[in-house]
């Protein structure tokens, strides 16, 4: 069995499914979506930019198809293959028929999506609609997974290579995100914290200047880039998650906080019910004043059954399974 991805092609999803493309137990190979001629990447960067298409679709993608490399992939007709594709891949890229007329072409080779969006994300419509095609899907989103037989991920994380011990990034606790839709029990979140924790590091974006309280240890509209972002994370005693209400769903900071065996203090209460929670190393708080400064204080060793519980290889092993 021989496992293709098709590139995603951004940053994210290059340090999500890393694990895939280090040596290991599987034959897994990565391919380009496509390969653009120097002298049209211009055209094509307009003809799928997301702000103009959000306002009117262009058509003819398809045109676009000479640079798909799926295709012209040399398949093995002897060999068992499964492409597996972002459902991002699928937003400008691909149609029903082009991925019809693959199938037909290619029996031995079956079709997996990766939804990292749910059905009421108005952006995935176009993914959506091409799901009758694909043989498995997976989704993050526990309720799609029940109501239409997907098979289910909590979220999906690649332990880095590149992070280090470095002192200049240590903290107690660290948080970085963005501000809106939760400022206010991100600054009430951040005040009970810091009212007993030294050496904190909390990163708020996208937050205007009247609006920015003064709270220790706070910087706001901080440039990172992921990798910084990671190492920070890699370097903290205990990573700070504030989700919005009504969130369900796993963020990356509960995965690097397992991947990296470090505390974890959230308001995702959905996290009491999943199978990694781990009550010696995580704290659920409803209301900030819940927090258990001791906890945040105390230092001890971390260490999850599994850290490496994201692993997109997991994905392999659900496939392998269901073969």
């Amino acid at each position: 069995m021989k496992y293709i991805f098709i590139d995603d092609e951004h940053a994210l999803y290059k340090r999500m499914f890393s694990d895939c493309f280090k040596e290991g137990p599987y034959d897994i190979e990565e391919i380009p979506r496509m390969v653009v001629p120097s002298g049209l990447k211009w055209l094509y960067k307009l003809h799928i930019n997301d702000k103009i298409n959000r306002r009117i679709w262009l058509p003819a993608k398809m045109l676009w198809k000479p640079c798909y490399r799926l295709h012209k992939y040399n398949f093995d007709e002897n060999e068992e293959y499964r492409v597996l594709f972002m459902n991002g891949s699928l937003k400008y890229h691909f149609d029903e028929k082009y991925l019809l007329d693959f199938k037909k072409n290619h029996p031995n080779v079956k079709l997996v999506m990766i939804m990292y969006d749910s059905f009421s994300n108005k952006s995935a419509k176009r993914s959506i609609g091409m799901i009758p095609i694909f043989d498995y899907v997976f989704s993050f989103d526990q309720g799609d997974c029940e109501r239409h037989g997907f098979m289910h991920i909590y979220s999906t994380f690649s332990r880095p290579d590149f992070v280090y011990e470095d002192e200049t990034k240590k903290s107690k606790c660290f948080f970085i995100g963005y501000g809106v839709g939760r400022l206010e029990i991100l600054q009430n979140t951040f005040a009970k914290i810091t009212a007993g924790v030294k050496g904190c590091k909390f990163y708020i974006a996208g937050v205007k200047s009247e609006e920015q309280k003064s709270i220790p240890d706070v910087i706001y509209n901080h440039r990172m880039s992921y990798d910084e972002e990671l190492q920070m994370a890699y370097n903290t005693d205990c990573v700070v998650e504030v989700v919005k209400e009504g969130q369900t769903g796993v963020s990356l900071r509960t995965c690097e906080a397992i991947a990296f065996n470090k505390k974890l203090i959230t308001n995702n209460q959905s996290l009491l019910s999943m199978p990694f929670y781990d009550e010696r190393y995580m704290q659920v708080f409803k209301n900030p004043e819940e927090i258990d400064l001791d906890f945040i204080n105390k230092d001890i060793v971390v260490k999850y059954e599994d850290s490496d519980y994201f692993s997109p290889l997991k994905i392999i092993e659900q496939l392998k399974a269901v073969n």
